[in-house]
């Protein structure tokens, strides 16, 4: 382990220890229980308004709900949910998945609370409404100040796991594949984010809801088509993600064992990591939409979290045990031969591609809060895609670690702000309720 990968480590396990844990997990806990299992009960009906949206007209300014939650979901969707969930079988055991599931079902009301709240407090701009968690810890919390802390960290973590680790994973995976270096690799995704994100009109959200749908169809039929192939396996490795889930009893019991457990801790991470639930992050693209009711965007929040861990990351996840194998490139290889391999690298690089287009997005959300500079803007620009190279030259596992502190850090003022805000997260929870009435039988219909 280089130098570099030894520090991101130390520093991601300092701040993901118990109290983040705690934090996380209480805030998704508290959102779901008052709610009445709000996802558990509503979960038809979000999926039915999701397929209802791909034949809704664009009605005012802005992306719609559908592009908002591509664009989102293009950020979360992100290598993350092939080599992250790799290393986090790696790291933490085969039970670290069973983790992952869990913070991804609380995190699905979680991730409404901040689309719901970024849409409730969403201003309208020169070229649209422009909306996130600093907005509603501004004008919500009354606290400016903590408004651009968060904004700082998430331009951090637009450089670490919203470009770095992506670019290094994606690269990683034409090495390995296709023997292609590493820095042509990242020089090559770093081209066509400058093209994306340097174009005007929206460019962002119209190519997130083009290339987000395609990218997850493709990787979730071909991981279908391989557990097609390690079906007899299948059982065996679900239950071995159940059985390793608990191994930490044998060395600590209790809530602290929970929260100390390197099963649990790794788990938790990696999911945040796939998801963003809790940092506050996608509320940026759902504060963009012109949906204008804050629960029918909430709405996409939980949609946008289950197919991300609950679906791709458990196909994943599926794949690499029932295979035997540690990487889901040798995974898709041996099941298919080289195409196997042409294909994962494929989606590797599409899914890195997304994830560091959505995150620019973010980061430059989050500095367009701190300065109207355009200046600012072009060079945050600059410095992003260059930033795509340079993860191409390092250790995925050390952009993961840089990636997991500054996520760790935007959760704690994010989820203090859902907690404070909770009264305006229930009333959209109780708006959205009305959509799935039969007083109001049309899927996300108008006032």
């Amino acid at each position: 382990m280089t130098e570099l990968e030894t520090l991101a480590a130390k520093g991601a396990a300092l701040v993901w220890g118990p109290g983040l844990l705690v934090v996380l997990l209480g805030t998704g806990l508290w959102f779901t229980a008052v709610s009445g299992f709000f996802p558990l009960r509503r979960m038809g009906g979000i999926f039915r308004a999701v397929i209802h949206s791909l034949f809704r007209k664009r009605e005012g300014p802005g992306p719609t709900p559908f592009e908002a939650m591509s664009t989102a979901l293009g950020a979360t969707v992100g290598t993350g949910n092939i080599a992250g969930v790799s290393a986090a079988i790696l790291t933490g055991g085969p039970g670290a998945v069973f983790w992952m599931w869990i913070g991804a079902f609380l995190g699905m009301m979680t991730k409404f609370a901040e689309a719901a709240l970024a849409v409730a407090y969403h201003e309208r701009g020169e070229e649209g409404f422009r909306g996130g968690a600093m907005y509603y810890i501004k004008k919500g919390l009354k606290m400016p100040i903590l408004a651009s802390a968060w904004c700082v960290l998430c331009i951090g973590a637009s450089f670490g796991g919203g470009c770095m680790a992506q670019s290094g994973a994606a690269a990683e995976n034409c090495l390995a594949v296709l023997s292609i270096p590493r820095p042509a690799a990242g020089l090559l995704i770093a081209v066509l984010t400058a093209a994306a994100i340097f174009r005007k009109g929206g460019s962002v959200e119209k190519i997130s809801g083009v290339l987000v749908p395609v990218m997850a169809v493709l990787y979730i039929t071909g991981s279908a088509a391989a557990l097609a192939v390690f079906r007899e396996r299948l059982g065996e490795a679900a239950l071995l993600i159940f059985e390793d889930a608990f191994s930490f009893r044998s060395a600590a019991g209790g809530f602290a064992g929970l929260l100390t457990a390197k099963v649990v801790r790794v788990g938790l991470a990696r999911g945040t990591f796939t998801n963003e639930a809790g940092l506050g992050s996608a509320s940026i693209a759902h504060g963009a939409s012109s949906e204008r009711e804050p629960g029918i965007q909430g709405c996409w929040g939980i949609f946008e979290v289950f197919l991300d861990t609950i679906v791709v990351c458990t196909l994943t996840a599926l794949v690499l045990l029932a295979s035997g194998c540690d990487t889901a490139a040798e995974a898709f290889s041996g099941c298919f031969g080289a195409a196997g391999g042409i294909f994962l690298a494929a989606s590797t690089f599409l899914f890195a591609l997304a994830a560091m287009i959505g995150w620019a997005y973010y980061g430059e959300s989050a500095l367009s809060f701190l300065t109207k500079r355009k200046s600012a803007l072009y060079g945050y620009r600059i410095l992003f895609c260059a930033a795509g190279v340079l993860g191409s030259c390092i250790e995925f596992t050390a952009a993961l670690g840089i990636s997991d502190m500054f996520d760790g850090l935007m959760a704690f003022p994010n989820c203090a702000a859902l907690i404070v805000l909770s009264g305006k997260v229930f009333s959209a929870v109780k708006e959205a309720e009305k959509t799935f009435s039969p007083s109001r039988p049309r899927f996300f219909r108008r006032r």
